[in-house]
């Protein structure tokens, strides 16, 4: 009996241990990547007290200002269009961005892109694909670096971070450990910009007229912090002071668009709601279950073995009396 109980704690603990095997090498590996049915999602930055240029008498308003990101994945084109190094690689995602004015149906700078990110790290990867349209007509381009997630199990590091009203990637550096929502965040910062950037030619040639004597340009200014969740490298927050300026050859300063934005507070609960079941599925696939699963099976691998070694042996005083009982007979 104890042979038989053995072999089945035996071949119970090898399934064990082949089963936590399973988790920690094949199945954790599978969550850390970007699913192909991710569901849509949208954030809000809010800036209470921002100012914009009311295009209609040219005069300079304050107002609440909320900036929408809206993500949707797009898993056809995922599967139809992405050949090559990028098949099984990367997911493709129309991102559509605008700001509109609290109170009003007037909607500032809208935007759109389709992009291909990586699987794994979320980093914006090069696809013939890539467009976005900023002006009405969708344009090719080439978009590199992070925007929307950071890799899975992220770093204390500097990550290039895509801009797109500048068209390049800034660095964004590790600054230190804090906590929202609860939840342990890592907090990156970029360092202030202010550049001259492009600008529509009859919309800038008007701002000149108006403005700037004849003459000027338009100047961009952005400072950013994100906190993300290390381990699945998820936005907890963002916070962005971003100016657009006109400034004039005759001296002249003229805001276009300002404001210091920062996720609305159901943003922050909703993103860290989720970074928390994302951390939890992960922290179990890879460590609890497969640990638990592989402990178990080691102690009933022993058991077993142990079992089957005392019970092929036979007690040390049975067998003389048997031979006795045998022979007086």
């Amino acid at each position: 009996m104890k042979r038989v109980l053995g072999i089945v704690f035996f071949g119970i603990g090898i399934a064990l241990a082949v089963f936590a095997a399973g988790l920690r090498f094949y199945v954790a590996p599978l969550g850390t990547n970007i699913p192909y049915d991710l569901a849509n999602s949208t954030t809000i930055a809010e800036a209470k007290n921002g100012k914009y240029i009311n295009t209609s008498t040219g005069a300079i308003e304050s107002a609440t200002l909320d900036a929408y990101t809206y993500v949707v994945p797009q898993p056809v084109t995922t599967r139809d269009k992405l050949t090559g190094d990028l098949a099984g690689k990367a997911v493709v995602w129309d991102v559509y961005s605008q700001i509109k004015i609290v109170g009003s149906d007037e909607v500032l700078q809208p935007s759109s892109q389709e992009i291909a990110l990586d699987r794994k790290t979320g980093e914006i990867l090069p696809w013939d694909g890539t467009w976005v349209n900023s002006t009405g007509t969708q344009e090719k381009a080439t978009i590199t670096g992070y925007s929307y997630k950071l890799p899975f199990y992220a770093e204390q590091t500097t990550y290039p971070y895509w801009d797109d009203t500048l068209g390049k990637t800034l660095d964004m550096k590790y600054a230190a450990t804090e906590t929202v929502g609860g939840l342990e965040a890592y907090r990156y910062e970029q360092a202030k910009v202010d550049q001259k950037i492009g600008w529509d030619a009859d919309q800038l040639n008007l701002l000149r007229v108006v403005f700037g004597g004849g003459s000027g340009d338009v100047y961009y200014t952005v400072t950013r912090t994100i906190w993300i969740e290390p381990t699945t490298g998820e936005f907890l927050n963002v916070k962005q002071s971003v100016g657009l300026e006109f400034r004039g050859g005759n001296g002249s300063k003229t805001t276009l668009l300002s404001g210091d934005f920062e996720y609305t507070d159901q943003t922050k609960a909703d993103a860290a709601d989720g970074a928390k079941k994302d951390r939890d599925k992960l922290v179990l696939a890879s460590l609890y279950l497969p640990a638990g699963a592989g402990g178990l099976g080691v102690l009933l691998l022993i058991i077993g073995i142990l079992l089957i070694a005392t019970g092929g042996k036979k007690k040390a005083d049975e067998a003389p009396a048997e031979t006795l009982s045998a022979t007086t007979s």
